[in-house]
């Protein structure tokens, strides 16, 4: 009787409905693990090119008003990023868990670590693992993209990188031939102008 309960939970779980399912998720956790990179990358380099060049004394960066510029916004990027980035990560490896432990019990001999362990003998562990890190990758993203819009349009006090570098990204550069260096320029702007408003 007990072969035969077993059996029929591993027709159910191999069943191609469940592969596919679990290769949905799989496959929509990779695709937010490479965008959450991507966030990471770009907002973190408008952030270093901004550091850097406020750092050399810029004039295009207002150096005689520091608190003119409101960089939370892309603080706020980079950090929801990493968190996104990790808390994919976790799924990922959380997900690849069943067939570590199955190698590790096959080695080992302990069928009941086995069967206690795997995702894929419970679905609704492996659901509830999905549903618990996407629930707070989803509300973390709706509330960054909201206060980096809000912050985006009510720049009338102070500017954001975005909006500050949008504003004067058409504006010409200095002279190439009175060899000032890069960061003493706005030759980045249009760069981070575009980075800015993709990023969103």
């Amino acid at each position: 009787m007990r072969s035969s309960t077993s059996s029929n939970s591993s027709r159910t779980l191999g069943s191609p409905t469940y592969s596919r399912l679990r290769f949905v998720q799989l496959a929509i956790s990779a695709l937010c693990l490479i965008l959450s990179i991507a966030v990471v990358a770009t907002a973190g380099h408008s952030l270093q090119v901004y550091n850097k060049q406020r750092a050399s004394n810029n004039p295009w960066w207002l150096p005689l008003w520091p608190g003119h510029f409101d960089t939370s916004g892309t603080n706020v990027l980079v950090g929801t990023g990493s968190v996104l980035l990790a808390l994919n990560i976790i799924y990922l490896v959380v997900s690849s868990i069943p067939k570590v432990v199955q190698h590790v019990v096959t080695l080992y001999s302990r069928a009941n670590l086995d069967k206690q362990l795997r995702l894929s003998v419970r679905p609704t562990l492996s659901a509830l693992a999905a549903l618990g890190l996407t629930a707070p990758s989803i509300l973390l993203s709706l509330f960054t993209v909201i206060y980096v819009h809000v912050l985006n349009k009510n720049g009338e006090a102070a500017d954001t990188i975005q909006t500050w570098t949008c504003k004067f990204s058409n504006s010409q550069p200095v002279a190439s031939n009175m060899n000032v260096p890069a960061e003493m320029s706005n030759e980045m702007f249009g760069t981070l102008c575009s980075e800015s408003v993709r990023l969103l």
